[in-house]
């Protein structure tokens, strides 16, 4: 039943992903639902746009969920909302773009550094400082390490070099 808060939230489901703890997230067109095998139930954590992946953070006990239209939601261990980024043309130190796309879901973040998130996006590649809790953009340019603006991955090869994967 989809109007119970305790169900599956919508039945278009466009992805499963386990939580920290090894229990079900359901990824469906208006957001999230947390299974709780104890209850039998779910947690229903509603978001403005389908997310397209469902990331979870060793570092900070936190997941971060990329959406198709509304940017990046941070959730906590326990649901709660923490942050939302979202693209402002006008703050450089917001993230490059609100919208990720459904084909590079969990190859576009990486929490391996203890200062710094490494994202690709499709409008170039940003590093999230979790101290200042801001973004830094790189974008293509004649000096720049990248070749084009959409960045489809990243990758950890060592402690001194990560790839990013462009198209």
């Amino acid at each position: 039943d989809m109007t119970d808060p305790h169900s599956i939230m919508d039945a278009d489901i466009t992805g499963l992903s386990l939580n920290s703890a090894g229990a079900v997230v359901a990824l469906s067109a208006s957001g999230l639902s947390f299974f709780d095998e104890k209850s039998f139930r779910f947690q229903q954590f509603r978001l403005t746009s389908r997310p397209v992946s469902f990331q979870y953070d060793k570092r900070t006990g936190n997941y971060w969920v990329p959406t198709e239209k509304s940017g990046i939601t941070v959730i906590s261990n326990s649901g709660e909302l923490i942050r939302s980024f979202q693209d402002d043309p006008l703050d450089p130190n917001s993230i490059s773009t609100s919208r990720y796309s459904p084909y590079f879901r969990s190859e576009i973040l990486d929490f391996s550094d203890s200062t710094f998130v490494f994202l690709a996006t499709p409008s170039g590649f940003n590093v999230y400082n979790r101290q200042a809790k801001t973004f830094r953009r790189f974008f293509p340019k004649d000096d720049s390490f990248l070749l084009s603006e959409v960045c489809t991955g990243v990758a950890r090869v060592n402690n001194r070099f990560l790839l990013v994967g462009t198209a």
